[in-house]
């Protein structure tokens, strides 16, 4: 009996000593922002990622109609899930074969939808202001 009081009262100096530090780090997370706040090259970089991210919805927007645009969408949701239960990374393919068969015909689907919309002006803007949000946002 004597330990589980001991216990509980452990349990709650711990609680204490939690709400503590998580408050001092609500602290020191606002004063970050305030001085984020006065800093221009952090401003310019926030404005830069919402143009971004404005003309990226746009382009996305307007390829909305496009079938193959949709089938390549629906075939990178497909690659990466199919990549997940098949434990296969994908970072750093750039379009390379991984060994596994059933993430590489998912992975050769999307690099074919991606090859023939590359005509598409539309999709040709989107991956030009991807690349333009990455360079932002550095």
């Amino acid at each position: 009996m004597k330990f589980a009081l001991f216990t509980v009262a452990l349990l709650s100096v711990n609680a204490m000593y939690i709400r503590r530090d998580v408050a001092a780090d609500k602290a020191l997370v606002q004063a970050d922002k305030a001085a984020l706040a006065n800093d221009a090259a952090f401003q310019k970089l926030e404005s830069d990622k919402k143009a971004a991210n404005t003309a990226i919805k746009a382009d996305k927007a307007a390829l909305a109609s496009n079938a193959d645009f949709t089938a390549l969408k629906a075939a990178e949701k497909n690659l990466h899930q199919t990549a997940k239960q098949n434990n296969v990374s994908l970072k750093g393919l750039n379009g390379a074969a991984t060994g596994n068969a059933a993430v590489d015909a998912a992975l050769k689907t999307v690099n074919d939808l991606k090859a023939k919309l590359a005509s598409d002006p539309n999709f040709q803007k989107l991956q030009a202001d991807k690349a333009a949000k990455k360079t932002a946002t550095k």
